[in-house]
């Protein structure tokens, strides 16, 4: 937190988007928190993974309400896990695949957060199968 002109604090705000290459595991901050790292959470995360193994830690779920959410995507060839501030897996995010994560209970660090997976295979349409009664 910081002071402007009249001596108020104002509310770091969350970080639109952010690229990590991810060398080493690492823990996550809620920017509105403490600002003690370059590792604050950002709404949307494209994420390099440098090797098997990697993790990034989410910030306790207790410092924050539920509803807050973060997009995880993976621009490499390998995957990665998202952890839960306890250390359990929440999700593995694949090469390709983004992953929407939302909190939905924080009475603990660890928290229960939720996953919709975006991009994980492709569709493509067949006039055969879209014609319904009717059609000629």
């Amino acid at each position: 937190m910081f002071t402007i002109f009249d001596g108020r604090p104002v509310q770091p705000s969350v970080i639109s988007y952010e690229q990590i290459a991810l060398d080493v595991s690492f823990t996550l901050e809620w920017p509105y928190v403490q600002m003690l790292s370059s590792q604050s959470i950002s709404r949307i995360m494209d994420v390099t993974p440098s090797g098997a193994g990697l993790f990034i830690q989410l910030p306790p779920a207790s410092q924050a309400s539920v509803g807050e959410y973060a997009i995880f995507r993976n621009v490499s060839a390998t995957n990665f896990e998202v952890r839960n501030n306890g250390g359990a897996v929440v999700t593995t995010v694949t090469p390709g695949v983004a992953k929407f994560l939302f909190l939905t209970e924080n009475t603990t660090d660890a928290g229960i957060w939720a996953s919709i997976t975006y991009g994980a295979g492709s569709s493509t349409a067949d006039a055969a199968s879209l014609a319904g009664f009717g059609l000629i």
